[in-house]
């Protein structure tokens, strides 16, 4: 049995290690797809919740917010997910504390 481990082993090559590597493919990476999984009321909802504080945000936070409501209504075509009164009330209210 040993000669025949040294044998199989002789070229230097060793068939169990070559099995443990893994395959790897390459895909191309669509960034409209990742951001249509943000495209959501829930995404929505949260958005509006955080802007319920604008004022105490940082100015960071408010941009992000901002930012992917922009993402949803512009780049991913929809823009029906932010026609929402409470959110029309927020915009308003912002807009009316810095006049």
């Amino acid at each position: 049995i040993a000669a025949a481990l040294t044998e199989e082993h002789a070229d230097g090559s060793d068939d169990e290690e070559e099995d443990h590597y893994p395959q790897i493919l390459e895909r191309n990476f669509e960034v409209i797809d990742f951001l249509k999984r943000f495209s959501s009321p829930k995404v929505v909802r949260i958005c509006n919740t955080l802007l319920s504080t604008y004022d105490t945000n940082s100015e960071t936070t408010n941009h992000c917010i901002v930012r992917m409501l922009h993402r949803i209504a512009w780049e991913c075509k929809l823009p029906a997910m932010l026609f929402q009164a409470s959110l029309f009330i927020k915009f308003r209210n912002i807009l009316s504390n810095y006049e």
